[in-house]
Formats: C-alpha cells, sequence, structure tokens
C-alpha cells in the first residue's frame, strides 16, 4: 500500500526528508506526495532487501502488462541470482544503449540516459539493499534519485520492447 503524504506529520517529514541535499540536488522543494512515493518505495526495498528471493517485481497500482512481459518473467525466474545486483526498469523503452543480454527476445541495454517513471521494474535483493545505504534521506523524487546511477552504484537496465505501461484509465 502506498504512503499517504497528507497525513504525514512535520517530524515525520523532518525526520527522512534532507532539505539542504534537497536545495543542493534538486530544482525545488519535494511535495509531501513526492516524498511518501519515494518513502513507499523504499519500504518495498526494504521488503525485497530482507526476503528470499533474489529478486522481485515492484508494480505501480496502475500498471499494464505488455504482451511479451509474462514469457520475459518466466525467463527471469529461471535465471533469479543472475540479477540479484541489478534494477531492470520494464516501463520505458531503451532508446540508444548497448545490449548487454537477451531473454525471452527482450533485449536488456545498459545506457547512460534513463528515463523516469517507476510502474513496473525488477529489482534484485543486492540491489535493493545498495540502494536503501545510499539513500538514507529523501532529497529528490524518485524516478529522479534512479536515474543517477553514479551516486547509488546499482546498474539500471531497459528493456527493448518495453513490457509494462500504465494503464489508459491510470
Amino acid at each position: 500500500d502506498a504512503i499517504d503524504g497528507r497525513r504525514m506529520s512535520d517530524s515525520d517529514l523532518e525526520c527522512c526528508y534532507d532539505r539542504v541535499r534537497n536545495a543542493q540536488n534538486f530544482k525545488r522543494p519535494l511535495s509531501q506526495g513526492e516524498i511518501a512515493c519515494v518513502l513507499g518505495h523504499r519500504a518495498i526495498w526494504r521488503k525485497v532487501s530482507e526476503g528470499p528471493a533474489p529478486v522481485a517485481l515492484v508494480c505501480e497500482d496502475d500498471l499494464r502488462l505488455l504482451p511479451a512481459c509474462g514469457d520475459f518473467l518466466r525467463s527471469v525466474a529461471g535465471h533469479e541470482a543472475a540479477f540479484a545486483h541489478a534494477l531492470i526498469k520494464l516501463d520505458s523503452p531503451a532508446r540508444a544503449g548497448k545490449v548487454v543480454g537477451r531473454l525471452a527476445g527482450v533485449d536488456l541495454v545498459l545506457t547512460s540516459r534513463l528515463p523516469g517513471c517507476t510502474t513496473g521494474y525488477l529489482l534484485g535483493r543486492d540491489a535493493a539493499t545498495t540502494l536503501l545505504a545510499q539513500t538514507r534521506k529523501v532529497s529528490r523524487p524518485i524516478d529522479m534519485d534512479l536515474k543517477h546511477y553514479w551516486e547509488h552504484h546499482v546498474p539500471i537496465l531497459l528493456v527493448r520492447p518495453q513490457l509494462v505501461s500504465v494503464r489508459p484509465d491510470g
């Protein structure tokens, strides 16, 4: 379940939001909803980090699976350990980048220009642990923070073709 930023107290916000880093790292202060969104993803990352599975699928509530997604996820299930250290964005079609693997007809692409969106992604247990350690306090929206891979050091791959999207009614 999502965290409702409107229900967070000022003291809740102060303990998790870094206003100084926000001013240095982002163009404006974050809204309570943006802070809550990051905290929601971090709660999921904590479950993945502490859980038994080497990789987990993280989905937002407006997710729509595209046709090739099922075969890809079944293939990942047979190679879970290979993805323990990575995050694979399923929601953004890869543009330019280096194809570093192929699974179930889907290219895994490494690129220096990451798109926003966190509609759906695969997250390895070790990657979740690293993200939690590197992003202790909130200073940017979740999709912007993930783009800064040189700060958190988690490899982020894109897929080609795109495997999930936002539902039209989402």
